[in-house]
């Protein structure tokens, strides 16, 4: 029997969001108030801090923990996660941030949000995530519980994080939410996150093996992007200033996505699609055609309707909403409700996106 969520069915809610990405094709297309008044936010980000303990080499959140101005105080969040299980309701929500352990309430807030009966993703990097954390949160039960872990070499994985002994504190994380689940029957799903990039290429089979052998853990693959906080650029892959983490030679990258298709239709604990992997291939080898769609998240999408801005919105920590990381905010958490903002949004689908105009141009 699957897990119930404030009431409702985890499997329910699933089919329900697997049945609207379905459909999202026909919104794109539809007359803009028809498609603005039948969408419904489907995944809700909550960035619950921009503070941080690590100092990644692919992120600059934690260069700009202030940039946003006053966070949401505790009762806020509350309040914030209250309304939206009025609307849009429960669906998948992600607490994230920056690191979201940096907060104090962090368990407190995760534990609010699974229940109201949201399907409740919980990501960190792993270095306040001790044994004593990861009990409580495999009590609380998520359904997603992520942890980055970017290479089985301690010396690269602590470089990449910009910290001595995080490869000890992120695998320890992990071992411990693993037994943790198998000690008290949990239902949540166990991820580790793993960023693609130059350096640790030959680190992934590795950390397929590694997973594999904890068990119940999966492994989830992303490929590199732009580092996080800093304003998009068409060429940020060609400039090493911005991210030296950059493929330098693709073909050994496609041999890498190859065997870890090879790994996962053999049944290791990888949760990419087939299709996401070959589609990071054709990224690493055109990044000027696909960066739009990996920097925004939007998979295969080639032609000109962008399904940012029917699907997802991200909250700040300070209540500001955005449903596109290259538009505005559409408001502000603390002043007026998410439905409100979200039936003025503007139809962005419907126009040129100025980041794909110019990278086409380019």
């Amino acid at each position: 029997m699957s897990k119930r969520c404030g009431g409702i069915s985890r499997r329910w809610l699933d089919l329900k969001s697997r049945a609207y990405w379905r459909l999202e094709p026909l919104l794109l297309r539809a007359p803009s108030v028809l498609g603005k008044r039948l969408s419904r936010p489907q995944s809700i980000y909550l960035k619950l801090t921009l503070g941080c303990n690590a100092r990644c080499l692919h992120c600059d959140v934690w260069k700009h923990p202030s940039s946003v101005g006053e966070e949401l105080s505790t009762r806020e969040w509350k309040d914030l996660i209250r309304s939206l299980r009025r609307w849009p309701g429960p669906r998948h929500m992600a607490l994230t941030g920056g690191e979201a352990l940096v907060r104090r309430d962090a368990l407190e807030l995760l534990r609010f949000a699974v229940e109201q009966g949201f399907l409740v993703e919980f990501l960190s990097n792993g270095y306040s995530l001790t044994d004593e954390v990861a009990e409580e949160i495999i009590r609380i039960d998520p359904d997603v519980v992520a942890v980055s872990l970017d290479a089985m070499d301690p010396t690269l994985h602590d470089h990449l994080r910009g910290r001595e002994g995080f490869f000890d504190r992120a695998a320890g994380a992990i071992r411990s939410l693993v037994h943790h689940h198998r000690r008290l029957g949990a239902t949540s799903k166990i991820v580790v996150k793993t960023v693609i990039m130059d350096q640790n290429l030959d680190e992934m089979i590795r950390i397929v093996d590694w997973v594999e052998e904890l068990g119940i853990a999966r492994v989830i693959f992303q490929p590199i992007l732009q580092n996080y906080e800093q304003k998009l650029r068409l060429d940020w892959y060609q400039v090493p200033e911005l991210n030296d983490l950059w493929i330098k030679d693709t073909q050994k990258a496609a041999d890498v996505i190859d065997q870890l298709v090879a790994r996962a239709d053999s049944g290791a604990p990888i949760t990419n699609s087939r299709q996401s992997l070959e589609l990071m291939k054709a990224y690493f080898f055109d990044p000027a055609s696909w960066s739009r769609n990996m920097n925004f998240h939007i998979g295969g999408y080639a032609d000109r309707y962008c399904p940012c801005g029917m699907g997802a919105v991200d909250i700040s920590p300070n209540g500001d909403v955005q449903v596109c990381p290259v538009s505005a905010p559409i408001g502000n958490m603390r002043h007026e409700s998410l439905g409100r903002m979200w039936r003025r949004r503007p139809a962005c689908w419907k126009t040129p996106c100025s980041y794909w105009q110019s990278e086409t141009k380019s």
